[in-house]
C-alpha cells in the first residue's frame, strides 16, 4: 500500500461520523463491559472475570436482539419494496417472466391462471403504481442521507409520468393466495410437497403487472378540463413487478443468534470450571491451609 493510497484513505475520514463514531464505541466499551471486567477481575482473577463479563454482555445482547426481532425496531434490514422483473413492449401477454402465464392478449379481456384485475383505488395497485412511476420515467427524488442512489435496471421509456396513462393492472399471489389454513392471524400455505415445512410458512410470490400507453396530444391546449387519453397508435408497455419481502427481522435475528453462541460458550466454560472445583472438593484434592504448630 503506497503513501498515496494511505493519504486518500485517511482523507476519507472526517470527525463526523467516522472519528466521532469510533470514539463513542471505544468509550462505551471501556465504560460498560470494561468496568464490569475491572471489578470482576480484581475479585476472581482476570480469566474468570473476563468470562463473567463476556457472559453478562452476551446475555444482554441476546435479549436486546430478541426485542429488536419481535418489535422490528433498532437494527433492521431492507424494507419491503417492488422490484422490476421485466419491461416488455406489447400487451400484458407479451411478458415472458416466469409466472406470467394467463395474462390477457388484449386490454379489457379477463385474465386467467390465478390473475385478477386490480380496479382503480385498490391499495395494491396504488402502491405498485408509485414504484412503477420511478421505473417508467426518470426518478428525480433524492436518496436518503448516507445512502447512494441506485441506478435504474433499464432505461426509462418515458420522460415523465405525464407522458403515459395506465390502462390495466393485474395481480397474482401474495399473502392471501394459496392459504391452506389459519390460526388467528397466522397463515399456513400449501406449496410444494406436504413433507416440505418451508412451504407452509412462505407465501406465494406477489406479482403485479402494469400496462401503460403513451398519452395522446391534447386537442385543445387551452382547455384545462380535457381529460388525458391514450394514444392507441402507439404500442403499450407492460411492466412486471415482483414484491421483495425485505429482511426487516433478519439482521436482529442473526445478531441474537451470534451472541447466543457466545453466551453458551462462556457459560459452558464457567460451568465446566465449577464442575472441576466440585469434583476436587468431593475427592479431597483441594488445597488446605497449612496447620500452625
Amino acid at each position: 500500500m503506497g503513501l498515496a493510497t494511505v493519504a486518500s484513505l485517511l482523507g476519507a475520514f472526517s470527525w463526523d461520523p467516522q472519528v466521532r463514531g469510533i470514539v463513542i464505541v471505544l468509550m462505551a466499551v471501556a465504560v460498560l463491559p470494561g468496568s464490569v471486567f475491572l471489578i470482576m477481575g480484581t475479585n476472581v482473577g482476570a480469566r474468570i472475570g473476563f468470562l463473567i463479563a463476556v457472559a453478562g454482555l452476551s446475555g444482554f445482547c441476546v435479549l436486546l436482539g430478541l426485542l429488536w426481532t419481535f418489535n422490528a425496531g433498532g437494527l433492521v434490514g431492507r424494507q419491503p419494496s417492488w422490484k422490476a422483473a421485466e419491461l416488455a413492449i406489447g400487451p400484458p401477454a407479451a411478458a415472458l417472466t416466469e409466472g406470467t402465464d394467463g395474462l390477457p392478449t388484449r386490454i379489457g379481456e379477463p385474465p386467467s391462471g390465478g390473475w385478477r384485475e386490480l380496479p382503480q383505488g385498490d391499495p395494491i395497485r396504488g402502491d405498485a403504481t408509485a414504484a412503477a412511476d420511478k421505473m417508467l420515467a426518470p426518478d428525480t427524488s433524492e436518496a436518503p442521507e448516507g445512502e447512494e442512489k441506485k441506478p435504474p435496471e433499464f432505461a426509462p421509456p418515458f420522460g415523465s409520468p405525464a407522458d403515459y396513462l395506465q390502462v390495466a393492472a393485474y395481480q397474482k399471489g401474495g399473502q392471501e393466495a394459496g392459504v391452506w389454513f389459519r390460526i388467528r392471524n397466522h397463515r399456513f400455505y400449501k406449496q410444494g410437497p406436504w413433507y416440505d415445512p418451508v412451504g407452509w410458512f412462505r407465501a406465494p410470490a406477489n406479482r403485479v403487472v402494469i400496462t401503460v400507453q403513451k398519452a395522446a396530444p391534447k386537442l385543445n391546449e387551452e382547455d384545462l378540463t380535457e381529460q388525458p387519453r391514450p394514444d392507441l397508435s402507439q404500442p403499450p408497455h407492460t411492466l412486471v413487478l415482483v414484491r421483495d419481502r425485505g429482511s426487516l427481522r433478519f439482521p436482529p435475528a442473526m445478531f441474537s443468534l451470534f451472541w447466543l453462541v457466545v453466551f453458551a460458550v462462556t457459560t459452558w466454560s464457567l460451568h465446566q470450571r465449577d464442575k472441576e472445583i466440585m469434583a476436587r472438593r468431593a475427592g479431597g484434592t483441594s488445597r488446605a491451609a497449612p496447620a500452625r504448630a
